[in-house]
């Protein structure tokens, strides 16, 4: 009979080693896992914010270039306008006073 219960205290250990076994490895990967999670989440973020800076230089670039075509626009219309001779917008605007005038 003590050898029936010896087998079943160490049958019991034998459960309990491969039970604690079981939890530590469990924690292991659970650990592992977390790990994994982060640097996955880290990767992300970095590549996330390396497409806001490409969209970001992107549209900057394009603003830069919207910019520089209406400056280049605004200095044509601008020398077309200072070419206009002085008289004749003074006979464009008698022409306007009068028929204003007239209505």
């Amino acid at each position: 009979m003590a050898s029936l219960v010896d087998a079943v205290l160490a049958l019991e250990r034998q459960a309990s080693d491969t039970i604690d076994a079981a939890h530590r490895r469990a924690q292991t990967l659970e650990v592992r896992a977390a790990e994994q999670i982060e640097a996955l989440r880290a990767a992300l973020a970095e590549e996330t914010q390396q497409r806001i800076e490409a969209f970001r230089d992107e549209a900057q670039r394009t603003h830069q270039q919207e910019l520089s075509k209406l400056e280049r626009e605004f200095a044509e219309a601008m020398t077309a306008l200072e070419a206009i001779p002085d008289s004749a917008i003074d006979s464009l605007a008698k022409r306007v006073a009068v028929r204003v005038r007239e209505v």
